[in-house]
């Protein structure tokens, strides 16, 4: 099969590289959705280089919806049948002084140009009707061996931007693949310049890592590089990568996050400190420091449900599937976990004259420990017993 009939290009994509060849400028799809669709996957989104300037490509759209992404970097966004579709202008980058952005940016009437300033082979190609693909950097041979390189000098390319180093590794890990070797070595010598890089970045990047159907062995070669730890801060087990590992697809965020962190210092402050969410960070914290139940029956688990609003999350970190299936199965029940599902409350209490105010909070923590231990005992008659018996019990 020729190369070029390995890219599908949806309609809504040929009538926006159409408008622009038509007004007499090149047009390529590049980056992601053309090494996806090499790798025989779909696109999540696709972006087109082209040789227009921005205000040449305002003019080519100027009947269509555009969104000025990125005008002063030559990024306009289009929307082709409510797709969006970015858009940018060849380019040049000048020096990257804050080790992250280009001090300056200047257009190119070349492919080549814009090829060559890209972060890896793999994302390096570019495909139109009239070329096929296009590849100047051995980015196919490199998917075919499944293997992660930096676009020439991998030292450069570091160094122009350090979030490059942990996008190596997070590609490694949804791909499937492996760093090829100078450009790890590379990452590894350059490492240090990963604290010219946002909390925020890094916190994108490490949890894109995480996500990705491959995380252990990347996670792995960034523990042995000591990449990990210096960007969380706290050294990571071996055995909790191994844990992530047998998490299922399907898994949050947060118990991959909690996995991650189990058994380390202060899992919550690591946390803060890639200015994640605070629901991202409550639940994580909690998965990471919960203690797993010891027993796992029907008593256990709904007192552990009770405890732990991430209960059958935390119990994805146990190897006992039959654990996580029983809870399942209690669970099914609804049985009552917290005050609010109790089938008297503090007003009943009160009217009863059974507690004052002060004793209602004291009384209704007995209520819910009583119908966890026996769900059947959550009735109001039932309730108002125990209640009473408890204040004579306090007499």
């Amino acid at each position: 099969m020729r190369n070029e009939e390995l890219f599908v290009c949806p309609p809504y994509l040929e009538r926006v590289m159409t408008r622009l060849t038509d007004a007499g400028h090149a047009a390529f799809a590049v980056g992601g959705a053309v090494r996806d669709c090499l790798l025989g996957r779909e696109p999540h989104d696709y972006d087109l280089t082209t040789s227009a300037t921005p205000d040449e490509m305002a003019a080519v759209f100027s009947d269509m919806r555009t969104i000025p992404t990125g005008i002063a970097h030559g990024t306009l966004t289009v929307l082709s049948d409510g797709n969006p579709i970015e858009i940018t202008t060849f380019r040049v980058d000048g020096g990257y002084s804050d080790g992250r952005h280009p001090d300056a940016v200047s257009f190119s009437r070349r492919l080549d140009d814009d090829l060559s300033r890209r972060d890896f082979t793999v994302n390096a190609l570019a495909w139109s009707r009239e070329t096929g693909i296009v590849d100047l950097f051995g980015g196919i041979a490199d998917l075919r061996a499944g293997v992660i390189r930096a676009v020439g000098e991998p030292t450069l390319r570091f160094t122009e931007d350090a979030l490059r180093i942990l996008r190596a590794f997070r590609f490694a890990a949804r791909l499937g693949f492996s760093i090829e070797n100078e450009t790890l070595c590379a990452a590894v010598r350059l490492k240090d310049r990963l604290s010219l890089i946002s909390a925020e970045r890094i916190a994108s990047e490490l949890c894109g890592l995480l996500c990705a159907p491959h995380p252990a062995p990347a996670l792995t070669q960034m523990k042995d590089a000591g990449i990990l730890s210096l960007v969380l801060g706290v050294e990571i087990p071996n055995e909790n990568i191994s844990l992530i590992s047998r998490l299922p697809d399907t898994a949050r965020l947060e118990v991959r996050l909690g996995a991650l962190l189990r058994g380390t210092a202060e899992p919550q402050k690591t946390l803060k400190g890639l200015k994640l969410s605070n629901k991202i960070i409550s639940d994580a914290t909690e998965i990471s420091t919960a203690q797993l139940p010891a027993k796992h029956s029907d008593r256990a688990l709904r007192r552990f449900a009770s405890r732990y609003a991430t209960a059958r999350e935390i119990l994805l970190l146990c190897e006992d599937e039959s654990a996580l299936a029983h809870f399942d199965s209690v669970m099914a029940q609804s049985p009552p976990l917290s005050i609010s599902q109790l089938a008297v409350g503090g007003r009943e209490l009160s009217d009863a004259g059974i507690a004052q105010s002060k004793e209602l909070g004291e009384v209704l923590a007995v209520l819910l420990d009583t119908v966890i231990d026996d769900p059947c005992k959550n009735t109001a008659d039932a309730l108002l017993a125990t209640a009473r018996k408890y204040m004579e019990s306090k007499k």
